[in-house]
């Protein structure tokens, strides 16, 4: 990527989505960071610049249902914290 940016709220998150769509930028998100799926590999022939959005400081879990096992979390959560929480 050309830039990281590291938002820490839902208002930043749409703000650099706005920004970067005024401006054809790219943007790559970047969660739990376990790079599974390569999800932060960039497109070789992208011309346009690439912006990283890394999630790590939107790493909370909101809500926990467990009657309707559901829970509400923030993408940059990693597998082990939502884990232990549902095992807490």
């Amino acid at each position: 990527p050309d830039l990281v940016v590291w938002p820490g709220s839902t208002q930043e998150v749409e703000a650099v989505v706005r920004l970067a769509n005024e401006h054809n930028v790219v943007i790559i998100p970047f969660g739990g960071g376990t790079s599974v799926s390569g999800a932060l590999q960039c497109p070789s022939n992208e011309r346009r610049m690439i912006v990283s959005m890394d999630m790590h400081r939107m790493n909370k879990i909101k809500w926990v249902d467990r009657e309707n096992m559901l829970v509400c979390m923030e993408a940059g959560i990693i597998g082990q914290d939502v884990k232990r929480r549902l095992e807490s």
